[in-house]
């Protein structure tokens, strides 16, 4: 399992005239950083402002530099370069990635006004036609990224983030995202598998590697749904059958909230999309 610091990525509540410290990458992208919006074991965040035009980002920095880390940092800037030039829809993008002079890991991202998925689902049942609208905007995400031959291994609601004003979803966090035409090493654990315990596919419990982007699929409908997940049971076979029961509860939920919400218009496929 891996800490989330992508989300969520907030709203700009800085001062224009508060003095912050700029900081300048080796490809000559300059940013202003300000307050913290959020951190995790391996990397935090900050709200910063682009130079010269002072546009609000988000900016993540790698706090844990060891070279599995930092090789997982990059693959994940080089997949965000290559969905940007696709213009893969519903991506939080990437705005730059490099060392500073002094050798730290910055990543800039787009700033959402909006909070993670999992934070909304706490705030009590959202209305279906949201529920409906968040499920195809993921179905958008991820059919242009499988299209892409990347998949994500890591979809949940801790990585979706809904936008304040449109209430659009996009997908966030590809620190464990795998390019399938590239033969580079797996940067995870070995003999687990990458993703969050109680967001897995069954088929990867315990030890399954996710091949094409279904396993992605998989995670998709508790990222939308309104109901809870489960206790954390590991990545063992009682966790397996677990997925399978939760996961079809899941399921279900969605197809009762789709089928009103949708009139008809729901596609059998996220490539139908």
């Amino acid at each position: 399992m891996k800490d989330r610091t992508t989300g969520p990525i907030c709203r700009d509540t800085a001062t224009h005239g508060q003095s912050w410290r700029v900081v300048t990458l080796e490809s000559g992208f300059a940013f202003r950083v300000g307050p913290p919006l959020g951190a995790g074991g391996q990397a935090a965040v900050f709200l910063a402002r682009t130079v010269p035009d002072d546009q609000p980002v988000a900016a993540r920095y790698l706090r844990c530099a060891d070279e599995v880390t930092e090789a997982r940092f990059y693959r994940e800037g080089v997949i965000l370069d290559r969905l940007a030039e696709l213009d893969a829809p519903n991506i939080v993008r990437q705005l730059a990635i490099g060392k500073d002079v002094l050798g730290t890991n910055w990543q800039l991202l787009e700033l959402l006004d909006g909070d993670s998925a999992d934070q909304i689902r706490d705030l009590g049942p959202a209305e279906p036609r949201l529920v409906a609208q968040w499920a195809l905007d993921l179905a958008r995400a991820l059919a242009s990224i499988h299209a892409a031959g990347i998949i994500h291994r890591d979809v949940k609601p801790g990585n979706v983030i809904i936008e304040r004003d449109t209430n659009r979803a996009y997908l966030a966090d590809f620190g464990l995202a795998k390019d399938l035409e590239c033969e580079e090493e797996d940067l995870t654990l070995v003999g687990h598998p990458p993703g969050t315990n109680r967001y897995l596919a069954p088929e990867l419990v315990p030890h399954g590697i996710a091949r094409d982007g279904r396993a992605d699929l998989w995670g998709r409908a508790p990222s939308c749904s309104n109901g809870s997940p489960g206790p954390d049971y590991g990545q063992t076979e009682k966790a397996s059958r677990f997925c399978i029961g939760s996961r079809q509860q899941a399921e279900y939920r969605m197809s009762e909230l789709w089928r009103p919400a949708c009139q008809g218009t729901w596609p059998a496929s996220p490539c139908d999309v």
